[in-house]
């Protein structure tokens, strides 16, 4: 499975809204990490503006021609 990293305004904008969001705090700190899903079958995880994307095979292509 091939991972690409991105920020966050260019996941929703070949995306649109993740349909899914899971929250978790590292070590019990502040920081959060997320992890986002798409009905389309496209995940990712990160926090802030940056993001490790599984893609699904309808986005795979197009996702990895932006990373």
């Amino acid at each position: 499975m091939v991972h690409v990293r991105l920020s966050m305004p260019t996941l929703e904008r070949h995306l649109g809204e993740p349909d899914d969001m899971e929250m978790d705090a590292l070590g019990g700190s502040t920081l959060m990490t997320y992890t986002l899903s798409w009905e389309c079958g496209c995940t990712a995880k990160g926090s802030g503006q940056d993001y490790v994307c599984a893609p699904c095979a309808v986005h795979d292509a197009s996702l990895r021609a932006v990373s």
